[in-house]
């Protein structure tokens, strides 16, 4: 009888012990770091904040002397500056951002685009005309002048006096703006408008 209570004394103790839970282990040491995984592609530089306006036709001349000179004030629009984080164009300017202008001339049904300045020249005879040019003004912040000015000896064509199938359009580059794949600045004066406007991605 002893016995049986004995191994029965026993047999609880054992059950009693499995019963409650253990406490727990020290932490295991940190295990090595793994290899870093493999590099993304690399993705495409954009263009955000460039802006360019539209196809403007010339504005009425105000400054004309004689048939030798025509210049005319363009306003930048404020809305535009501002998304470039600037109150006017010099102030653009100051920071290293770019204004490239150019003019287009539809005259003779093929268009022609001038970057400015530039200086334009006699297809046939290869002298010069005129050149087109443009500058900062103190009239506005956010304005510029645009100015044609004959070669010397000569005057202005009608075409141009009379601002027949002219037209000019501005693009704002922002400062330390990249585009190429391997990360170099564009020289974007040494381009043609054809060219910045397929590296920008702007339409025509």
């Amino acid at each position: 009888m002893l016995k049986k209570l004995l191994s029965a004394f026993v047999v609880t103790l054992l059950l009693t012990a499995c019963g409650k839970e253990g406490e727990p282990g020290p932490q295991g040491a940190q295990g090595q770091q793994g290899q870093p995984g493999p590099q993304g592609e690399k993705g495409e530089d954009g263009t955000a904040n460039v802006i360019s306006s539209d196809w403007i036709p010339w504005k009425v001349w105000t400054g004309y002397p004689d048939n030798t000179y025509r210049d005319a004030v363009y306003v930048i629009p404020e809305s535009m500056l501002s998304a470039l984080g600037v109150t006017g164009l010099r102030e653009f300017l100051s920071e290293g951002g770019i204004f490239l202008l150019y003019v287009l001339n539809d005259a003779t049904g093929n268009l022609a685009f001038h970057p400015v300045p530039s200086a334009v020249y006699n297809t046939a005879t290869g002298e010069p005309l005129f050149t087109f040019s443009w500058n900062t003004t103190v009239v506005a912040a956010h304005s510029f002048r645009f100015s044609a000015t004959a070669a010397p000896g000569k005057t202005l064509s009608t075409g141009i006096i009379n601002r027949t199938n002219y037209s000019l359009r501005y693009i704002l580059i922002p400062p330390g703006k990249v585009v190429t794949s391997n990360k170099q600045r564009v020289d974007w004066r040494s381009m043609s408008y054809e060219q910045v406007v397929k590296l920008l991605g702007i339409d025509d």
